[in-house]
């Protein structure tokens, strides 16, 4: 049976929903708070003003813009493409990645944060959140990390529309998969 190229794929990740970014910007509103409050008590007119303004600035506006950044991650033809504004968009051809794989890696240990990341064993990751990453080894030796909340939807679509083999660990999956559908018989 003839497999169908016809498969696209699309996901959005954003900011927000990364707990412990949540968490430093929340400590950081508070403390922000609690410092520019005492200075304001202290000063009075325009100092107050430029206080105030600090701190809508640092407690508002920043955490607003930083929350609001996303990475989306989609199939379409035979491109994976991936952005995180306001980085440059990845547009790889399928048909040059050589391997992929699903790799639960740790964004702090491993990658040295969320975002946009730069590593030896890793290649040029992207990520808003999680720990679930898919790793695409392309022709030329180079690697690309992308974090997905939907790890196997991703590798499917990529496997089925560059041609790519199932690794050896889901061949022996398989391989038992099959012999326990044997041994029912």
């Amino acid at each position: 049976m003839p497999v169908t190229q016809d498969i696209s794929f699309s996901e959005t990740q954003h900011f927000w929903r990364n707990r412990f970014l949540q968490t430093i910007i929340l400590l950081e509103s508070v403390i922000l708070t609690l410092i520019l409050g005492a200075f304001a008590f202290k000063y009075s007119g325009q100092q107050q003003t430029h206080l105030l303004t600090a701190w809508v600035l640092c407690v508002i506006v920043m955490p607003t813009l930083i929350l609001s950044i996303h990475q989306r991650t989609q199939i379409v033809g035979h491109t994976l493409r991936v952005w995180f504004p306001p980085f440059p968009k990845w547009k790889i051809d399928l048909t040059t990645i050589k391997h992929a794989e699903h790799r639960k890696l740790s964004p702090i240990g491993d990658l040295g944060g969320w975002g946009y990341k730069i590593t030896k064993k890793h290649g040029h990751a992207m990520n808003t959140h999680g720990d679930h990453f898919i790793v695409v080894t392309l022709a030329n030796g180079k690697k690309r990390t992308i974090g997905t909340q939907r790890p196997e939807e991703l590798l499917t679509a990529i496997r089925v529309l560059a041609e790519l083999p199932p690794d050896e660990s889901e061949m022996s999956t398989l391989q038992g998969a099959t012999t326990r559908v044997e041994d029912a018989q």
